[in-house]
């Protein structure tokens, strides 16, 4: 944070001591706590007086307390006399008091706790036109090769006049920028940090144009990993949501196009006969490959399904067609098996569900 001092006033009769003194005790404070017009307002209080030349008492200048997030601006009164209240500790301090013609350095501080200090606070009369007084800074930021507004930017001066963002349209301004040469600062995750020489005059506003360039951004190699796979035609049908609502309730039992590939089952009707409940019933076709799936807990035919349409119904006494004569192990993508009508999802349902149901999708 810049400091106002000899060499950054060009050689202008400033300020070339000034007296500070910090203090918490009752008794230092107990002189000014009669006139004292601050409120409860939390955080510390400064309080003291502004002098000039030969500890002459400055009244009606203009005392600033500034840091990051805010500031505060008070005026003597016709003793010197000064109290700004709501100051933050544990935070840098700006600190600085002016008078017409006259101006103060700046002292960095920091308050160690949430009391009353006294700070005692010298200006002396400036020369020279160019760092008399306040003035302001009003700027465009703007993209130098496309000409678009920059938003976001941050923006900070280096006489600690706080930090901004720029708006939608690129703007920003400053109020009570100390005159004299200053330095506008500029930071944007894509356009990098930049600085611009400025020469803030007593009571004008310097209007600003700037251009900057986006520089190339260094991204980290993306690294991707695999998971697992899914089919499309398996992912429209639902059939991902039923598996996780089947592991997530107990009901159910699911099996992938890689748990077929690992199984590689000679027959399909061998890999459901797994399933606990179910039971694959070869006894009404003596000396044929038609086995019929049912399900123990009712002793029925289980409804069977191949991609949405029933091929086998509960509600016939044998089955016309072994579900192994209808789709081999290798033409499978997934298989539902859902053995009781408790388990059973919305989709295969109905009437003759009361037996459970085998849901076979294909390739």
């Amino acid at each position: 944070m810049a400091r106002r001092d000899p060499e950054a006033m060009r050689g202008a009769a400033v300020v070339t001591s000034f007296a500070v003194a910090l203090s918490s005790s009752l008794a230092e404070a107990r002189s000014l706590v009669a006139q004292s017009t601050c409120q409860e307002r939390g955080g510390a209080v400064l309080y003291g007086l502004v002098q000039g030349e030969s500890t002459r008492r400055v009244p009606d200048a203009t005392v600033f307390v500034r840091w990051a997030a805010g500031a505060e601006e008070v005026t003597t009164d016709s003793a010197g006399r000064y109290e700004a209240c709501g100051i933050p500790a544990g935070t840098p301090l700006s600190i600085w008091a002016s008078a017409t013609g006259s101006l103060g350095a700046s002292v960095e501080i920091e308050l160690p706790t949430p009391a009353r200090y006294q700070m005692d606070l010298t200006v002396q009369t400036v020369v020279d036109s160019e760092n008399r007084g306040f003035g302001g800074v009003r700027g465009l930021l703007l993209d130098a090769d496309t000409g678009e507004a920059i938003s976001g930017a941050s923006v900070s001066m280096s006489d600690g006049a706080g930090e901004i963002l720029t708006g939608e349209d690129g703007a920003f301004r400053f109020d009570n920028v100390g005159a004299g040469r200053r330095t506008v600062i500029v930071h944007h995750i894509r356009y990098g940090e930049s600085e611009a020489a400025v020469a803030v005059r007593e009571s004008e506003v310097t209007m600003l144009r700037l251009e900057v360039s986006a520089r190339p951004l260094a991204v980290e190699p993306l690294e991707i990993t695999v998971i697992g796979r899914r089919l499309q035609a398996l992912d429209t049908r639902g059939f991902y949501e039923r598996e996780a609502w089947g592991e997530a309730t107990g009901r159910g039992h699911f099996f992938t196009v890689e748990d077929v590939e690992r199984r590689n089952p000679r027959l399909i009707s061998q890999l459901i006969a797994d399933v606990p409940g179910t039971v694959l019933d070869c006894s009404n076709r003596p000396g044929s490959r038609t086995c019929e799936l049912r399900f123990s807990g009712a002793g029925c035919l289980a409804n069977v399904y191949i991609d949405g349409t029933p091929v086998v119904r509960s509600d016939n006494q044998r089955a016309p067609v072994g579900v192994d004569q209808l789709i081999s192990p290798h033409e499978i993508a997934a298989i539902e098996v859902y053995p009781s009508a408790a388990s059973l999802p919305a989709e295969f349902g109905g009437s003759t569900g009361g037996c459970g149901a085998i849901a076979i999708w294909s390739k």
